[in-house]
C-alpha cells in the first residue's frame, strides 16, 4: 500500500476509533480464517492485520477471532476483536489467492494515546453510547473496508436529495433516473403520497427545481423509466397497480422545463409490464412493454413529442406464449431501434430491428439462446444482448452479436468466474472505444456482483468480481461508461449498515478493468446517469433519494458568469439599473445556488443567487448619468469560480463589468 494510501485510511480509522471510551463494532467476517491484532515493538503503536493462518495457537500479544460464543458475534460469523473491543479487520476475500500478511492500517502514538492506551480500553461494552455515535462508527468502520477490500478511493456523496420520509407523505420508491443536456436530473417514483405517479427534478448541484405528479384513475402508481428530451423536458413511464399487486395500466407522462404537464397517455392492458423508456434527439418517445393478448404479447410504440401515435408494432412468437419485453436502444444515427426480450417460462432470447421512422421491422430472430435476454446496446455494424445464456444445466454470463443488416449471429461469449456455480448477464453499455461492458450476477455462495468486458469479436478484455462481504445476495443494477473509458456499475452490495441495512455501491472500474473507486449511498441503488460535468448520480430507496458522486480523478468543477445583461428602467427624477447574471459550470451546465457579489461604481455592494434557470439579479436606484456593475466574487457549495471563463454572448460587456447609461 502506498503512503498515500496509509494516510487515508488511517484517517478513516481515527475517526472510528476516536468516540471516548466506547466500542466500536467491526464489520463481520465472511470466512473461517483467523484474524488478529498485532502488536509492533512499541506497545502504543498498533498495525491491524488479517492473516490466512488456519492454527488457532496465536503467539503472544495477539487476539484471536471469536466465533458464535462473542457476545458480539452472530452464529456463523467472525469479529476481529481486542479484549472487549471490536477492531477493524478485513474481509477474506484477499485471503483466497495467498497467505500473506495483509496490513490495513497503522494507528499513530497520538491515537492510542487519545484512547488512553490498550491498556486503559474497557473491558465491557461501555454504556451510553450515542445512537449518533454508533451510526457514526460503524459507518465510517464499512466504508473503511469498502475502501480497503479492492484498494481503490472511496468517493464521497457530493450532494443528496430525497429520502426524507419512507411514509405516506413521501415521494414513493426511486426506480429510475436521467440526466438533460443542461445537467438537471429527474427520478422517477411512486406510489408518491401512498398512490401517485412523481418526477422530481434537481439541478446538477442538488437544488430542487421542481416536482410534479399524476393521480391514477384506479389502484396506485409505481415508477418504471424516465428519460430526457433535447429540449429539457422530462419524459416517464408507471404502472398502476391494485390491491393484490397485480399491474393493471401503464400511464407515459412528459413534463415541461417548469415541471408543468404537456400530456399523459394512459396505455390500456392487462398485466401490462414496462421494458424500457427512450427519448431520441427528436423528442420522439420510444416505449416497449408488453401485455397479455392470448398470452403476452411485446409491443414497442413510438410517440412524437406531442404525444401523438405514430406507429406500434407487435411481436407473438407463438400461441399463448408468455413475450416479456426487457430493453430497448437506439442506433448511433437513430436511424434504428432494437428491441430485445424473452419468453417467460421457456428458453428462447427475443430480438428484433425495426426502422425507427417508420416501424417496419427489419428483421426478428427467436433463438434458444437461454432463460432470459435482459439488455441490448448496438453500434455501427452490430446489436448486441446479453442475459442468462444456458449450456446445458449451466448458466453463463452470455453475450451475443448479432450482424446489424441480416440479424445473423456472429459470435456468442459465455462467462463466469472459476469459483462460481453459475452467473447471468443483467445490464450492458458501449465503452467510447467500442468495446462492450455488460455486468450481472454470480453465484458464490451467495449472489455477487460480476462484469466483464467484450472487444467486438467477442474475446474478453477484462473481467472482475465485487464481493462486498454480506451474508445475503449483493446485486448490480445499472452500467454506464463515461466518455473516458469509465464503466460505472451500481446497485445493492456490502459491507452492511448499521442494523444489517444494505447500502447502495456504486464503482467505478478503468479501462483494463482496475476498480478505481468506490462509493456508498445509505439506500441501495437502482441506477445511475452521467451527468454533463463528469458528475454520477445514483438512485434508489424511498422518498426517490439521489445521491450524487465526482469519481476520482475528476477535476473539481468551476463555474462562471456566462451572460451579463443591464436595464434602465426610468423613475422620474430617479432611475433603476438592473444587472442580470447567467451562471454556468465548467460542462455549460446552468447553475443553481450560486451566490454572486459585486459592487457599484459608487462603491455599493450588492449579491444575488442564482435560481433554478442560472440566474440572479441585482438593483441599484441612482440620479446619476450612468452606472456600472463589477462582477466580484462566485461562491457555491461544490463549485469554485473562474473568473477567466467570464463571457458575454451579447458583446455588450466583458462577463465581469456591464455599463447602464440613464433611460
Amino acid at each position: 500500500m502506498d503512503q498515500s494510501a496509509d494516510t487515508r485510511t488511517e484517517r478513516s480509522v481515527t475517526s472510528t476509533l476516536s468516540v471516548r471510551g466506547h466500542a466500536a463494532k467491526s464489520q463481520p467476517l465472511r470466512s473461517n480464517r483467523h484474524s488478529t491484532v498485532e502488536r509492533t515493538d512499541d506497545a502504543r503503536d498498533y498495525s491491524v492485520v488479517a492473516t490466512c493462518a488456519n492454527s488457532p495457537t496465536l503467539p503472544p500479544n495477539r487476539w484471536q477471532v471469536q466465533r458464535g460464543a462473542a457476545a458480539t458475534a452472530k452464529d456463523g460469523q467472525l469479529f476481529a476483536k481486542e479484549g472487549e473491543r471490536c477492531v477493524h479487520s478485513d474481509q477474506d476475500s484477499s485471503c483466497r489467492d495467498n497467505n500473506a500478511l495483509i496490513k490495513i492500517m497503522k494507528a499513530t502514538k497520538r491515537l492510542f494515546s487519545r484512547l488512553g492506551g490498550a491498556s486503559a480500553l474497557p473491558r465491557k461494552r461501555a454504556a451510553g453510547l450515542t445512537k449518533l455515535a454508533t451510526l457514526f462508527a460503524l459507518t465510517a468502520s464499512a466504508l473503511l473496508l469498502g475502501r480497503l477490500a479492492g484498494a481503490a478511493d472511496t468517493v464521497p456523496i457530493l450532494w443528496e436529495a430525497g429520502g426524507q420520509s419512507a411514509g405516506n407523505d413521501g415521494a414513493g420508491q426511486a426506480a429510475r433516473v436521467a440526466a438533460d443536456p443542461a445537467g438537471n436530473v429527474a427520478v422517477i417514483s411512486g406510489p408518491s403520497n401512498a398512490i401517485d405517479l412523481a418526477v422530481t427534478s434537481y439541478t446538477s448541484t442538488g437544488v430542487f427545481r421542481w416536482q410534479s405528479a399524476v393521480s391514477p384513475s384506479i389502484g396506485t402508481f409505481q415508477g418504471d423509466w424516465v428519460a430526457a428530451a433535447p429540449n429539457g423536458d422530462f419524459v416517464g413511464v408507471g404502472h398502476n397497480i391494485n390491491s393484490s399487486g397485480n399491474p393493471i395500466a401503464i400511464t407515459l407522462v412528459r413534463f415541461g422545463l417548469d415541471g408543468a404537464l404537456q400530456w399523459r397517455v394512459d396505455v390500456a392492458g392487462t398485466l401490462p409490464s414496462v421494458g424500457r423508456l427512450l427519448v431520441d434527439s427528436a423528442g420522439n418517445a420510444y416505449l416497449a412493454f408488453n401485455s397479455l393478448g392470448d398470452g403476452q404479447d411485446i409491443q414497442l410504440r413510438k410517440y412524437n413529442p406531442a404525444g401523438s401515435l405514430l406507429w406500434s408494432q407487435v411481436i407473438n412468437t407463438g400461441f399463448f406464449s408468455n413475450n416479456i419485453a426487457t430493453s430497448l436502444v437506439l442506433s448511433p444515427d437513430e436511424t434504428e431501434i432494437a428491441l430485445t426480450g424473452d419468453t417467460s417460462g421457456g428458453v428462447e432470447w427475443i430480438t428484433a430491428l425495426y426502422n425507427a421512422s417508420t416501424g417496419i421491422r427489419k428483421w426478428l430472430v427467436i433463438a434458444p439462446e437461454g432463460t432470459a435476454a435482459r439488455d441490448v446496446v448496438m453500434d455501427t455494424t452490430k446489436v448486441y444482448v446479453t442475459g442468462l445464456g444456458n449450456v446445458g444445466i449451466n448458466s453463463f454470463l452470455t453475450v451475443v452479436a448479432y450482424d446489424r443488416v441480416t440479424g445473423a449471429r456472429l459470435w456468442r461469449t459465455d462467462k463466469k468466474p472459476a469459483d462460481a456455480g453459475n452467473a447471468a448477464g443483467l445490464r450492458m453499455d458501449l465503452a467510447p472505444d467500442g468495446s462492450v461492458v455488460a455486468t450481472g450476477q454470480a453465484l458464490r455462495g451467495f449472489l455477487d456482483w460480476y462484469t466483464v468486458a467484450f472487444e467486438t469479436t467477442g474475446s474478453v478484455r477484462w473481467e472482475a468480481v465485487r464481493d462486498g462481504g454480506l451474508n445475503t445476495d449483493e446485486i448490480p443494477a445499472a452500467v454506464l461508461v463515461l466518455p473516458d473509458g469509465t464503466s460505472v456499475v451500481t446497485g445493492k452490495g456490502g459491507p452492511n449498515l448499521p442494523g444489517g441495512f444494505i447500502p447502495g455501491v456504486t464503482v467505478g472500474y478503468s479501462p483494463t478493468g482496475i476498480l478505481l473507486w468506490e462509493a456508498f449511498s445509505p439506500l441501495a441503488t437502482v441506477w445511475a446517469t452521467a451527468l454533463p460535468n463528469g458528475d454520477v448520480v445514483a438512485t434508489g430507496g424511498y422518498d426517490a433519494y439521489l445521491a450524487a458522486f465526482r469519481p476520482s480523478g475528476t477535476a473539481a468543477g468551476t463555474m462562471h458568469i456566462a451572460d451579463l445583461d443591464a436595464f434602465a428602467f426610468s423613475m422620474g427624477r430617479t432611475w433603476n439599473a438592473t444587472v442580470t447574471m447567467t451562471a454556468r459550470d465548467n460542462a455549460n451546465a446552468l447553475v443553481a445556488g450560486a451566490t454572486v457579489s459585486g459592487i457599484w461604481i459608487r462603491g455599493n455592494v450588492a449579491m444575488c443567487t442564482t435560481d433554478g434557470s442560472g440566474t440572479c439579479s441585482v438593483v441599484t436606484t441612482t440620479k446619476a448619468k450612468r452606472e456600472q456593475f463589477t462582477v466580484t466574487s462566485m461562491t457555491h457549495s461544490s463549485l469554485t469560480y473562474d473568473p477567466s471563463a467570464n463571457a458575454d454572448p451579447d458583446g455588450d460587456s466583458n462577463g465581469t463589468v456591464v455599463r447602464v447609461r440613464r433611460p
